[in-house]
């Protein structure tokens, strides 16, 4: 008998084969875990009687996987599971337990399972440089890193994680880390010699050194393009991005009332507003006056994501004010007693973005263990937008901005700046031009745009007659594949980032003929703990130059997308716009100027949190019905393979036509990983096949 929230899938012979829970499934750093499989593990380990896995904050407060046993105690559980699991599979902590703790039902109850000790969680041998550089690889990697040969890319580390420990490091050490140290110097005793080596004096970076002035505040590079961008029409609503909170047990809507309150107290991102001063648009934090979520229609019997997508549908449509708010809306779903079985966040992406709605999941539940205690204190206050944008502008006024947008410039200056893949059906309302494609090169005599330095770029836009119209398609890549895939990253001392990167400018120089281009690759911009504890519009697209020329091997691609994913990592905060405004790339009625295609793996915290009391709060994805860009492809680690989910224009492509780019991109992929000494053409030619 099979219940609500089992896994199955239909076996050739037409029965059902069980797969697990939906609530037992995870995401950590990528990777989509299973509970049960964890604990199955830990239970199959000798004199192991009883075991369960869970999720629990860090230190740093990011997630960590927790394994809990019952039996005879050893300590050497961890080595064992990573003999026969990869490394972010491997609990960070294990605990011993005289028994599991049950429910009535006989269930585990994880509400009531301990919080671990982790201590330092390094090997008492390291210390100094090297015990620094563990001690943060475990707090971001949420893994144990035991000796002075642990290796950042084994342990589970990519390009954004890079990032974010080059930043811990750099302010603990007080040295110039940069995101490529860690692939350069891959284990912790080669990176604390490379960290010994360097000089003191860390790069200056955007973020802010204390809270944001009183009253109106500039505004950040991509805010100014946000309001420009409402400004032209004030009825677009394509930048509305709509999250849901589904709740594992039905909530109290007026304690989640109170919680919601509590929550858009805490960030001022959503109570921000951004009227038009004498000198252009501002930003202006209002007082907290709380949000309160408005009631759905009550449907007990139509299934809750289906509500919830016609909601988001519905509520996605009405147009939001920016200079008189509010910039959040909420809208509770009610069982059929009015309690709450999910929430739906409708928010402007001028205040938030994808990060921050895993931050608002957390705080979100958080908030609802408080809301039942009328003495709880008020929630410390995150750092608002204001700030980050009075800190962008001085940095892109001071020498070390300057130098990062100087460099990038460099970097993409004279690619061609317009990429037309084939598409089905062929593009509508325009003519290709006959002569080559204008590179994206400053006019004579234009060495920028006249603006003083520091200021927010100047945006020029194209008109256009709404948002083009989208679609989304999501499949997946086998498990033979991402391993494959997995396995040619770990050789070439690269990430998944960087491989699928290479194999889908592999696929866009086959698909146009092009041995020179652009695409964007977007960066969450949270380099800094405060940044990655707020809620606000920190993402950033750069333009990643990759030379696909057909008589190149993988393996030499694959090096250039390495290399150029860590020069844009460690310049993601150079504004985009800012390059836009730098380079006067060709502008065409409904392209995105400089990148038409962009390429990204899913990599942001999960939207999932478990409050004090035991009640979950999951994060639900909402396929968008728009696209920026003409096509897009992200990439989301899971345990039996990849998911891909493809964005693209309806004017430009139709659904066969996206499945047979996904075919060949996975044709791209396996052929590489194969044998990456093989040219780029016979990877493309396999591809066709």
């Amino acid at each position: 008998m099979y219940r609500t929230g089992d896994r199955v899938r239909l076996r050739p012979d037409g029965q059902l084969a069980y797969l697990g829970r939906l609530d037992d499934q995870v995401k950590l750093r990528g990777y989509r875990i299973e509970l049960g499989e964890v604990a199955a593990r830990l239970a199959a380990l000798p004199g192991v009687r009883e075991a369960t896995a869970a999720v629990r904050p860090g230190p740093s407060g990011d997630p960590l996987l927790v394994g809990y046993l019952v039996g005879e105690r050893r300590d050497d559980v961890r080595a064992r599971l990573a003999e026969a699991l990869p490394a972010p599979l491997v609990p960070a902590a294990v605990v011993w337990l005289d028994r599991l703790p049950t429910l009535p039902n006989g269930k585990v109850d994880r509400s009531a399972l301990p919080a671990p000790a982790l201590g330092d969680g390094t090997s008492a041998a390291l210390d100094g440089t090297a015990g620094t550089v563990a001690t943060v690889w475990r707090e971001l990697l949420g893994v144990p890193v035991t000796g002075a040969d642990s290796d950042f890319l084994a342990l589970g580390g990519d390009s954004l994680l890079a990032v974010r420990c080059a930043t811990r490091l750099a302010a603990a050490t007080g040295r110039p880390v940069r995101p490529g140290d860690l692939f350069a110097h891959p284990t912790v005793a080669a990176l604390a010699a490379h960290l010994d080596g360097l000089a003191e004096g860390a790069e200056p970076v955007a973020e802010p050194a204390g809270p944001a002035p009183a009253g109106p505040a500039p505004l950040s590079a991509a805010q100014t393009r946000l309001w420009f961008l409402h400004r032209l029409d004030p009825a677009d609503t394509s930048y509305l991005l709509a999250f849901a909170v589904r709740f594992a047990t039905p909530l109290d809507p007026d304690r989640l009332a109170r919680a919601l309150r509590r929550v858009v107290d805490r960030h001022p991102a959503l109570r921000t507003v951004f009227p038009s001063g004498p000198d252009g648009p501002v930003q202006h934090v209002r007082p907290a006056a709380g949000t309160a979520p408005v009631l759905a229609p009550a449907d007990p019997g139509a299934p809750l994501d289906a509500r919830l997508r016609r909601l988001a549908a519905g509520a996605t449509r009405a147009p939001m004010d920016l200079a008189a708010g509010p910039l959040l809306r909420a809208h509770l779903v009610p069982d059929g007693t009015g309690r709450a079985l999910a929430l739906l966040l409708v928010v402007h992406h001028i205040v938030c973005d994808d990060w921050s709605f895993g931050v608002l999941v957390r705080d979100l539940a958080e908030a609802y263990d408080r809301a039942g205690d009328p003495a709880a204190a008020p929630d410390r206050p995150a750092v608002g937008p204001a700030a980050f944008a009075v800190a962008q502008r001085d940095w892109l006024a001071g020498p070390a901005g300057r130098r990062a947008v100087a460099e990038v410039l460099d970097e993409v200056r004279g690619a061609p700046d317009l990429l037309d893949p084939p598409t089905t059906p062929p593009r509508q309302g325009w003519t290709a031009p006959a002569a080559a494609p204008t590179r994206n090169t400053p006019p004579a005599g234009r060495p920028g745009d006249g603006s003083p330095p520091g200021a927010a770029p100047r945006t020029t836009l194209d008109a256009q007659d709404g948002p083009p119209p989208g679609a989304a398609l999501r499949t997946t890549l086998d498990a033979a594949t991402a391993g494959a895939a997995r396995d040619l990253a770990r050789a070439g001392r690269a990430s998944l980032h960087m491989v699928g990167l290479a194999a889908f400018a592999t696929l866009l120089g086959a698909a146009t003929g092009r041995r020179d281009l652009l695409v964007g690759v977007a960066f969450a911009g949270r380099t800094s703990l405060a940044a990655e504890q707020s809620v606000g519009c920190h993402v950033n697209t750069l333009p990643l130059r990759l030379r696909p020329a057909p008589g190149r091997s993988f393996a030499d691609l694959l090096a250039e997308a390495r290399r150029v994913t860590l020069f844009a990592a460690a310049h993601q905060d150079v504004p985009f716009d800012l390059l836009v405004e730098r380079l006067r790339p060709t502008r065409r009625p409904r392209r995105n100027p400089l990148v038409q295609v962009a390429f990204g793996v899913q990599n942001a915290p999960p939207a999932r949190h478990r409050g004090a009391a035991g009640i979950e709060f999951t994060g639900v994805e909402l396929t968008p019905d728009t696209a920026r860009l003409d096509l897009t492809l992200w990439l989301d680690e899971r345990r039996d393979g990849l998911e891909a989910l493809w964005t693209y224009r309806t004017d430009l492509f139709d659904h066969d036509g996206v499945v047979a780019w996904h075919r060949r991109f996975g044709a791209v992929l396996g052929t590489a990983a194969a044998d990456p000494r093989r040219s780029l053409a016979d990877c493309a030619d396999t591809a066709g096949e």
